[in-house]
Order: C-alpha cells, then structure tokens, then sequence
C-alpha cells in the first residue's frame, strides 16, 4: 500500500466509522435532518457542482478501461451510512436490514463473482464486485428513509433537483 492510499484510507476510516455514525445519532429525531443528509446523498451520488464527477476517494487506483478503477468510496455512501445509523437507532422496530428484492440482488452478486475465478486479472472482477456489494449500503439506506407518501414525495422532489443541477452543469 502507498503512503498516498495510506492517508487516504485513515480519512476513509474516519468517515466511515467516525463521522458517518456520529452524523447518524445527532439526526435520529430530526426528520428534517435526514431530508438533509438524504438530499446530499442523492446530490454525491450523481452530481458535481459545476461539472459530473464521482465524489470520493480510491484506493489503489489503476489504468482500467472497465467501469472500476480502484476500490473507490463514495461521499454518498458515508450519508447513507449516516442514514442507516439514523434510522436505526431512532426507529428500531420498523429498521429493515433486508428490504424486497435485496436476496434476489445478493444472489445476483454471488453468481456474478463465479467468473472471478477464471479471469486473467481477478483482481479487476472484485474491483467490480466491490462496487456492486456497496450498492446495497445505499439501497438499505434508501429504502429505510422512505416512511410515508411525504417521504417519497420528498425523495422525488430531490431525485429531481439533482436532474435538473445536473442539466445546468452539463450545458
């Protein structure tokens, strides 16, 4: 590991495992905090401020013409986490660690990472594989957020300024 990736995974390790959870407990009550953190989830997930860019840091980057060059970590998964920490510890009991669909997506996965095993180079089919398991950190998170029609209609409202911001920085 470069010192370079080093430094990028203790800050990774901060947000992660510091940060996001802190952020998770200090919004647990506040519904309007968890449209914040959900719009800016929504935002870093797609979106840059004045040009498309992936928001994150990665680790071990390589030259790859494949949709994974390096084990990447988003902006927008640490709000998810955050979302996660949110919802359960504000709302236990309705909390959901496997919504509908997710056995069908891990199974998916699972038959995905089959071919790593004949690959020239495995190590470009789990920078995919990686990519496609932290998915479901942000299908927990969203699916757990969306708690009434007022929810659902907040996330679309979102969705759809993140469209349009996105429109303005593409022309």
């Amino acid at each position: 590991m470069q010192p370079l990736d080093f430094t990028k995974a203790k800050i990774l390790l901060f947000l992660y495992c510091i940060f996001a959870p802190i952020l998770g407990v200090l919004i647990r009550n506040s519904r309007w905090g968890q449209r914040l953190v959900f719009l800016a989830f929504c935002f870093c997930a797609v979106s840059g401020f004045l040009q498309a860019q992936e928001w994150g840091l990665t680790i071990h980057p390589i030259l790859y013409r494949g949709t994974a060059r390096g084990f990447h970590f988003y902006w927008a998964e640490v709000a998810a986490v955050a979302l996660i920490v949110a919802q359960m510890a504000g709302n236990w009991r309705n909390f959901r660690f496997f919504p509908p669909g997710f056995w069908l997506y891990a199974l998916y996965c699972a038959a995905s990472c089959i071919s790593i095993m004949n690959a020239p180079k495995p190590l470009y089919g789990y920078l995919a594989a990686f990519k496609a398991i932290k998915i479901i950190i942000a299908f927990v998170a969203a699916y757990n957020f969306v708690r009434s029609e007022e929810d659902l209609r907040f996330a679309l409202v979102s969705l759809a300024f993140v469209i349009l911001w996105e429109l303005i920085a593409v022309l």
